[in-house]
């Protein structure tokens, strides 16, 4: 088997290994109860952020300015790649740092569709733009109803190889990781450190 091969042959079978792994937490989810999984998500917010759980008030919305601002989605996207490029973990959108689920209506306000819909089909635009399309298949969100507030889950896995965002504003290529409950930027030495040692097929 020729180098080429042998690549396309890897590629292939980290796709065929996420796509088994979103089905598993697909079929988890599907077999508890509303109940059950609002008392599973209350436990992980009320555990607070860590290196496998992120809280991010918002998609779209600016709440110190109190308007859209597009330069929510660059934020988001870090957090998501920081998993990727980990070990996965959930991304809450609608929740505080102070733990409270203060909802998705100021998102849903100033999406083009005014509802949950909107909110995911931005949510995709966001890694389609920031990550690549190509990684739609190691997040897994959804959107959860706590006492009358909506609030997205972003479930993500971790991939089999190092994943990027584009910073529009450099346009250069940027990487992170998860680490002290936070997500890190790694310069060019770092990440290339990192890589050498996170993945070792590469």
């Amino acid at each position: 088997m020729e180098i080429n091969d042998y690549e396309d042959f890897l590629e292939q079978r980290r796709k065929m290994i996420a796509k088994k792994i979103k089905d598993y937490y697909f079929s988890l989810s599907s077999s508890k109860s509303d109940k059950e999984k609002n008392s599973d998500y209350m436990d992980i917010i009320n555990n607070g952020e860590n290196n496998y759980t992120e809280f991010k008030s918002s998609l779209k919305w600016d709440y110190e300015n109190k308007r859209a601002d597009k330069k929510n989605g660059y934020i988001i996207a870090r957090a998501i790649v920081s998993f990727m490029n980990s070990d996965g973990g959930k991304l809450f959108i609608g929740v505080n740092d102070d733990k409270e689920i203060i909802g998705l209506k100021n998102d849903y306000k100033v999406m083009q569709n005014k509802n949950s819909d909107g909110f995911l089909l931005y949510l995709d635009n966001v890694i389609n733009n920031y990550i690549g399309k190509e990684y739609h298949q190691y997040v897994i969100p959804s959107i959860e109803n706590i006492r009358g507030k909506d609030f997205c889950v972003v479930e993500v896995l971790n991939s089999g190889t190092p994943v990027y965002v584009t910073n529009n504003e450099t346009n250069k290529d940027e990487f992170y990781i998860r680490g002290s409950a936070s997500t890190l930027f790694l310069d060019s030495k770092e990440s290339n450190e990192y890589i050498k040692t996170h993945w070792a097929n590469i």
